[in-house]
């Protein structure tokens, strides 16, 4: 059995180095902001999912920017 090589199609950062975010909207975050953050998952309804879809890319936007922009919103 011949092990699965994905080095050439899966771009992983350096050890050492922050890995830049590809989504709209998102700047390089360094190595220490990273450590400092905190990741959260959000289930969606299929329909629900669809619109959040259709508004992030309206906006010009991520679905992780929306959704942080509108929580930050509701707590503040």
């Amino acid at each position: 059995m011949s092990k699965l090589n994905l080095s050439s199609t899966i771009n992983v950062p350096k050890k050492g180095k922050a890995a830049a975010s590809t989504q709209r909207g998102h700047k390089s975050i360094s190595s220490d902001a990273q450590l400092r953050t905190k990741s959260l998952t959000v289930k969606f309804t299929p329909d629900e999912y669809k619109a959040l879809r259709l508004f992030a890319m309206d906006k010009d936007k991520s679905h992780q920017d929306v959704i942080h922009t509108a929580v930050m919103k509701l707590i503040k």
